[in-house]
């Protein structure tokens, strides 16, 4: 009967946690690729997004807004970003999270829909140009990266 009271009292008392909620979140994959700009996300709980301050010790963060940014590490293997955030008595470190760098594949030149051996001169003349695509990778390459700083 005692039990049975405690485990009722018990469902009926409040609990109160204390931590801070940080979100990373690479956006569409699970890891990161090399010399390439990758997506990700972050938010923390109770600060603005310019609040926040990101950094990596391996490759650059490029910050394009509302905590959305442009990942690019420098080598294969493992990276560390790190978040702090400001405040009024200095910046305060409030976690970092690991991730896997793994090499790009290498990019495939095509012309048209023909990616190697000879191509005729009638194929080739309406072809605006070499268009050249990254296979088997888990992120969109687009031209929204070409003018990243």
């Amino acid at each position: 009967m005692k039990i049975l009271l405690l485990l009722l009292f018990s469902l009926y008392l409040p609990i109160s946690m204390s931590g801070q909620n940080v979100v990373v979140a690479n956006d569409g994959m699970n890891v990161a690729y090399a010399g390439v700009p990758n997506p990700i996300t972050i938010a923390v709980e109770n600060y603005k997004a310019e609040q926040v301050i990101v950094s990596t010790d391996n490759g650059t963060l490029v910050n394009n807004g509302d905590g959305n940014y442009y990942y690019t590490p420098l080598k294969a293997g493992e990276a560390i970003i790190k978040l702090e955030v400001k405040t009024k008595n200095g910046n305060r470190e409030i976690g970092q999270t690991g991730y896997r760098i793994k090499e790009a594949p290498a990019p495939t030149a095509s012309i048209g829909r023909e990616t190697g051996g000879q191509i005729s001169r009638a194929k080739l003349i309406p072809q605006l140009g070499i268009l050249a695509t990254m296979q088997n990778l888990d992120i969109e390459m687009s031209s929204k990266f070409q003018n990243l700083k």
